[in-house]
């Protein structure tokens, strides 16, 4: 949410969260510490039907790489509960960390779609692994 200031983040949140449900598409906030703390770190969207949906991860400013390693699995154990979630990455750090994701088994690669950004870049294809 580029260009929010902070007094107007909570009611933004709020709004975007309600605008994604009323579409249709899960949106979940993920945030640090308990409920005498309440720091952003950042937000999934989760669209499609059925049994193939995509997701896509944001991340504020506040999520360390450790903060993010842990809500990333949360989210993913949570939501590949009766899905399965495909989703693509662009090549640098994102891909970088979807990687990382594999080694602890809720997601793998599956192949690269080339040429397959905007700019004419490729971008990782990954899905979650299923529970079974």
């Amino acid at each position: 949410m580029p260009d929010v200031e902070p007094e107007d983040f909570n009611d933004r949140l709020r709004d975007l969260v309600f605008e994604n449900v009323r579409a249709g598409r899960d949106f979940f906030v993920m945030r640090l510490g308990g409920d005498d703390q309440n720091i952003v770190l950042g937000s999934v969207l989760v669209e499609g039907h059925g049994y193939h949906r995509n997701a896509e991860f944001q991340w504020f400013p506040e999520a360390s790489p450790r903060n993010k390693l842990e809500c990333a699995l949360r989210a993913l154990l949570e939501l590949k509960k009766g899905h399965l979630l495909m989703f693509t990455v662009a090549e640098g750090r994102d891909l970088v960390f979807c990687g990382h994701l594999c080694k602890y088994g809720v997601l793998r690669r599956v192949g690269t779609i080339h040429r397959y950004l905007e700019d004419g870049s490729s971008a990782g294809l990954f899905q979650t692994k299923s529970n079974g």
